[in-house]
């Protein structure tokens, strides 16, 4: 017998009332990591939640996913129609992007890299690639559309850190 969704959680820690997925309709959804160690072990009981609460939007994709991880993301467009962010990182080359962006149709918007902040050199990074990814995407007509969102920084000091150095908000759609 298949255990459910909501029984695979009461198993593993109190269960809270979730939010409807309507109140996240509009938001960057879920972050999953289904290319990462113990959720790509969990697709189908990941998966049966997603579904489950409705959810259609995940913060999910990272172009050194590869092939394997574009076509799981596709899977799941066409399969529950959910659709996903994808995450870059500054080491990302133009080709790659390009080919995730057209690889993946349910994709929602490009991410800047998530807690760079945590590396060396981090603000040189960044605003050198920030600028770049933004005219890379906007300057091929067939991904014009797409949202390029700022990068996750962790401590509200570095963010200011950053914006000593570069205001990033022109380079981004959603900050």
């Amino acid at each position: 017998e298949a255990v459910r969704p909501r029984e695979l959680l009461r198993t593993r820690g109190a269960l809270t009332t979730p939010y409807m997925a309507d109140d996240f309709a509009n938001s960057f959804g879920v972050n999953t990591r289904f290319n990462e160690g113990l959720y790509s072990r969990q697709r189908p009981a990941v998966e049966a939640l997603l579904t489950e609460l409705g959810f259609r939007h995940i913060r999910d994709g990272s172009v050194s996913y590869g092939a394997e991880g574009r076509m799981y993301l596709r899977s799941l467009c066409s399969r529950f129609g959910i659709h996903s962010s994808l995450g870059l990182n500054d080491s990302d080359t133009d080709g790659s992007i390009l080919t995730y962006i057209t690889d993946v149709p349910c994709l929602d918007m490009v991410e800047g890299p998530n807690e760079l902040n945590g590396q060396p050199n981090w603000i040189p990074r960044l605003a050198g690639f920030m600028p770049h990814v933004y005219s890379l995407i906007r300057n091929a007509p067939a991904f014009n559309g797409i949202p390029v969102v700022a990068p996750s920084i962790t401590k509200l000091g570095d963010a200011q850190l950053l914006a000593d150095k570069i205001d990033v908000s022109q380079y981004v759609d959603l900050d």
